[in-house]
């Protein structure tokens, strides 16, 4: 009924007999909705009779552009968004070309405001991570990384190739990578040797969450990862604390513990990555 004026609606109740109450409140001018409706409308009308149509005009050819819009961000979406494991990659090259506003609403979705989208827009390194109040995004080599918080509020990190090999890292756990010409596979279980051309950057640091599975070191099958916990008797606080390093949405290594069986160095290896934690 929005599109239907007072006067409109009045008229309607007295040609069908319904019966209706209006709230005393409509008649003050104490709140700033009546003094526009009772003292600035009549004005505008009495200044420009035709005032409402050309308003009703108005609101239609908004609500053709808010269509117009969100057909855009839809086929926007379809063609350089890709969503999959709960994990938002974004063209970001290629939504650059496409006019800012479609940018606005697409990230909007993802909890960031105005403030944020144009700091997210601005910046040019890789590396940078933007918080909104539900949603990560990490600039990436022109995409834009998105991952959605936990329900838990279990925290998460994406990490570069750069970020393994700088000096100082915002990271909950200790992680370094190098390059390493052989495996060292006397070192403990703080030291993790990994083919690097099975990996996929940025990796994602975070902790358990319900239906993770890996295949441990040794093994053919996969494995839920609540199984392997209760396998090294851990406690629940341990379960909490244990960080794990996915690439491509896939467990590499329960940090300091063990590493999967998909990325295990072998005969066809080239390149060994060489993780250390502490």
């Amino acid at each position: 009924m929005i599109e239907c004026t007072s006067a409109e609606i009045a008229e309607y109740a007295k040609d069908y007999a319904v019966e209706y109450r209006e709230d005393s409140s409509n008649q003050t001018t104490n709140y700033l909705r009546n003094r526009v409706r009772l003292e600035l409308l009549p004005l505008l009308v009495d200044l420009k009779p035709e005032f409402e149509q050309v308003m009703a005009g108005n609101l239609k050819n908004m609500d053709d552009a808010r269509d117009l819009l969100r057909y855009a961000v839809e086929q926007a979406e379809e063609k350089h968004v890709e969503k999959a494991n709960g994990r938002v990659v974004i063209d970001a090259d290629a939504i650059g070309d496409l006019p800012v506003i479609i940018t606005h609403t697409l990230l909007s979705k993802y909890g960031f405001n105005a403030k944020s989208i144009r700091q997210v827009i601005e910046v040019e390194e890789s590396g940078k991570v933007f918080q909104s109040g539900t949603h990560s995004l990490l600039v990436d080599r022109g995409r834009w990384l998105i991952a959605k918080h936990d329900a838990k509020q279990i925290e998460s990190y994406w990490i570069t190739e750069e970020d393994l090999k700088g000096s100082t890292q915002k990271l909950p756990v200790y992680l370094k990578m190098s390059m390493v010409a052989e495996a060292d596979l006397s070192q403990n279980s703080e030291h993790a040797f990994i083919d690097y051309n099975k990996l996929k950057f940025p990796l994602l640091l975070r902790t358990w969450r319900e239906g993770d599975r890996f295949t441990p070191l040794g093994m053919n099958g996969s494995k839920k990862l609540s199984d392997f916990y209760i396998d090294e008797k851990y406690s629940l606080m341990q379960k909490e604390e244990q960080w794990l390093l996915f690439s491509d949405n896939k467990i590499v290594w329960v940090i300091g513990k063990r590493i999967d069986e998909h990325v295990k160095i072998n005969d066809e290896t080239r390149k060994i990555a060489h993780f250390v934690t502490k």
